[in-house]
């Protein structure tokens, strides 16, 4: 649909409240004041909007521009030329343009349902707390990164176990099947060799790793963690598949194990780090830390 005051324009096929009917073979080409045609086709509009046909004015022209700065009016659905369409904006530029979502309402939200069983090419889909994307003939779950630590954590001068880093994982968050993975990096320097680092990796508050660095004096030595986890089961009880590599320079520790993980309760992961001494030239950073879900 063209806009006035220039243009073709072709009204639709419909009926109005008020038993008008649409004639489809009907066009105005240009702009002339009071056509009866266009005018009826405007009254037709007016009517739709609840406004008084003909108001004020009998001039068209004014009446239709009034449809764009109608007061208080919020924009819903438009259909722009060249077949673009706008939600939630008066002026799409592209096939389907969406207005920015807010702190309560989403932009987008798919409903959870089931997969097609046979993928189709370009389809997301949400099912089972995985949203899919089909690029060829396989529906694959989207990685998402979360908890990306955006700023370097030191702890120093204390005997504190300190927390230096926090993945964000709420109670009842997860399905059956739940990959996910940990990355985490920095360096250290001690005062002595007698003062030792602890970094500690823990899972709903509980300990599920621990590495003691070695009695050597270190000099901006970098520490490592790399993990990944499969959640297997769900429930108070549920099963999680877990490995767990840290390191501090030349000294490493590995955790391969099948744990119990209530996922009905809190899960955050977290990273401590505690120093045995106080000393001044005892310094720990933390430089990268985020979490990967794989689906």
């Amino acid at each position: 649909m063209t806009s006035y005051p220039s243009d073709i324009y072709e009204p639709r096929e419909k009926e109005n409240k008020y038993g008008q009917v649409y004639d489809p073979l009907k066009k105005t080409i240009t702009y002339v004041e009071d056509v009866t045609k266009l005018d009826d086709e405007v009254v037709a509009i007016e009517n739709e909007l609840g406004k008084e046909p003909k108001g004020t004015s009998a001039s068209v022209k004014e009446r239709i521009a009034s449809f764009k700065s109608l007061a208080g009016a919020t924009v819903d659905l438009i259909v722009a030329k060249l077949g673009c369409i706008g939600i939630g904006t008066a002026n799409p530029t592209s096939l389907l343009h969406l207005a920015g979502g807010t702190t309560t309402k989403a932009p987008l939200k798919l409903t959870e349902g089931d997969l097609l069983t046979t993928p189709e090419k370009g389809a997301i889909e949400f099912s089972n707390g995985r949203i899919c994307i089909t690029n060829k003939a396989d529906c694959k779950a989207i990685d998402r990164t979360s908890d990306v630590a955006l700023e370097t954590v030191t702890v120093e001068n204390t005997t504190d176990e300190t927390l230096v880093w926090t993945g964000s994982m709420p109670a009842n968050s997860l399905e059956a099947g739940n990959v996910f993975k940990l990355h985490a990096d920095g360096i250290v320097s001690s005062d002595s060799a007698s003062d030792l680092i602890t970094i500690r990796i823990k899972v709903g508050g509980v300990t599920k790793a621990t590495l003691v660095s070695a009695a050597k004096k270190l000099d901006e030595d970098h520490w490592h963690l790399e993990a990944n986890a499969t959640q297997r089961t769900i429930g108070a009880t549920g099963s999680r598949a877990i490995h767990i590599d840290l390191s501090i320079d030349e000294v490493e520790t590995s955790v391969n194990a099948v744990v119990e993980i209530d996922t009905t309760a809190n899960m955050d992961i977290t990273i401590t780090a505690q120093w045995n001494n106080a000393d001044v030239g005892d310094i720990f950073d933390l430089y990268q830390a985020f979490m990967q879900y794989k689906n």
